[in-house]
């Protein structure tokens, strides 16, 4: 701070380096926060455009990627709502069972939204604000493709890839060697498993909209606490 102004001087552009996830990007939050608060001046234009694109970038790779995971474990905890899928060779998944599975299948978005949540208490000053609408706004563009996609395969799945007539076809390959009577179980498994997928579709987008609402409701409460103080200050 040169003359003892205020005004921090940052030589690498806003960013010592590009952020390759959540935690990279938090640190460098928590930093720049640290010296807003000291009343230090971080101009707004310290975080350029390569900057705010790959802050956009790593929030959108770990949103859609922990989405990915978390959409493709979800008919796995639908089938075992379902009593579809056993749980530790339990045919009867008790309520301890069915929280455990959608314990799992949500834990990725649930660690990511907990990470996201945190950064409206560093919701200060405009470089920080810069840094933390860059990273959201990949998170939240990252969660909708997410969403999209998922309910785009479990539909085409239902819709198209397991019509009865296709999957009679594909075990009807196997019948030279498997009994009858087991194809016959596997059908009706299959027959019965669809609907897990439209049921799927739908879970993703309440819990994609629930997702996306985090760091919205964290920043708004951060953007009331600050109007309250400065209200005070008046």
């Amino acid at each position: 701070m040169p003359g003892g102004s205020g005004t921090v001087v940052i030589t690498s552009g806003g960013g010592e380096s590009k952020p390759k996830g959540i935690i990279d990007a938090l640190s460098e939050i928590e930093k720049f926060s640290a010296m807003d608060r000291k009343g230090s001046e971080i101009p707004e234009r310290f975080f350029t455009t390569k900057n705010r694109i790959e802050y956009f970038e790593a929030g959108f790779k770990g949103s859609l990627v922990s989405g990915l995971v978390s959409a493709l474990l979800a008919p796995m905890a639908i089938g075992v709502l379902e009593k579809l899928i056993p749980v530790f060779g339990e045919a009867e998944p008790t309520t301890f069972d069915k929280g455990f599975v959608f314990l799992i299948a949500l834990s990725f978005s649930i660690g990511y939204a907990v990470f996201i949540g945190g950064m409206g208490r560093y919701y200060a000053g405009r470089f920080t604000r810069v840094m933390i609408r860059s990273f959201v706004s990949g998170t939240i563009v990252g969660a909708i493709l997410k969403m999209v996609l998922a309910f785009i395969l479990f539909h085409f799945l239902y819709l198209v890839v397991l019509t009865d007539g296709r999957i009679a076809a594909f075990l009807s390959i196997f019948r030279s060697w498997v009994a009858p009577g087991t194809l016959e179980n596997v059908y009706g498994w299959i027959v019965e498993f669809k609907p897990v997928l439209l049921i799927s579709a739908w879970f993703i987008v309440l819990t994609t909209v629930i997702f996306i609402m985090v760091p919205v409701f964290s920043i708004g409460i951060a953007l009331y606490r600050e109007r309250k103080t400065s209200l005070k200050e008046e």
